[in-house]
C-alpha cells in the first residue's frame, strides 16, 4: 500500500510503495510468462539503477524534511 504522497513528490516517478513504475522488481518475477529471465549482468545494472534512484529519493525526503523543520512550504 503507498503512503498517500501520489504524483509530484519524487519527479514524477510516484512517492510510494509499489506506486512509481521504477518499482524495485516489478515484472520480474520468478514465472512471470511474460519475461524473459534476465542475464546476471542485466540483474546488476537493474539493481544498481534502481539503488541509485533510492538514493536520490531518500536525498529529496531529507531535503524537504529540512526545509519544513526552518518554516518553509
Amino acid at each position: 500500500m503507498g503512503f498517500g504522497f501520489g504524483r509530484g513528490m519524487g519527479r514524477g516517478r510516484g512517492f510510494g510503495r509499489g506506486w512509481s513504475y521504477n518499482a524495485p522488481y516489478q515484472g520480474f518475477a520468478p514465472g512471470n510468462p511474460g519475461m524473459s529471465p534476465m542475464s546476471k549482468e542485466d540483474e546488476i545494472k537493474l539493481l544498481k539503477s534502481e539503488a541509485d534512484s533510492l538514493k536520490q529519493t531518500q536525498q529529496d525526503i531529507e531535503k524537504r524534511i529540512a526545509d519544513l523543520e526552518k518554516g518553509k512550504k
